[in-house]
């Protein structure tokens, strides 16, 4: 079978895929072409079902204690504190997901101290004292 031609139809009811082939062989000169067609719905997807109303309350911080072994022992290693230094220990400490999005707070910043990153991500409200 040979796909000729895969149509689309969108509208406010269910989405139709329309495909119209015809077999292996062309249809003869004068005979009229062979066509089938398959019409199936197909739902479409509310690709704003993920954006609330409303502003989504904030994460709950997590405890300074929580964090404070992976920033420790990645900060020797470059003697800074970097977000992939930090990030690979909690990886493979496999930490939580509270955690981690702790931790990926700090983006692309470079912290001197310990002690930096903990106020910069006390202030963004990821870590609590």
């Amino acid at each position: 079978m040979r796909v000729d031609e895969i149509n689309t139809s969108f509208g406010t009811g269910p989405r139709y895929v329309t495909i119209l082939s015809t077999l292996n062989k062309p249809p003869a000169p004068d005979a009229p072409q062979s066509v089938l067609s398959y019409n199936v719905p197909r739902p479409i997807p509310d690709i704003n079902h993920h954006i609330p109303d409303k502003e989504q309350p904030p994460m709950a911080a997590v405890s300074w204690s929580e964090v404070a072994k992976y920033f420790e022992d990645a900060f020797p290693l470059k003697g800074r504190v970097e977000r992939r230094d930090v990030m690979d220990l909690a990886d493979a400490d496999l930490a939580s997901d509270d955690v981690v999005d702790a931790i990926d707070a700090i983006g692309s910043r470079v912290f001197p101290t310990i002690e930096a990153a903990k106020d910069f991500l006390t202030s963004q409200g990821y870590i609590s004292g």
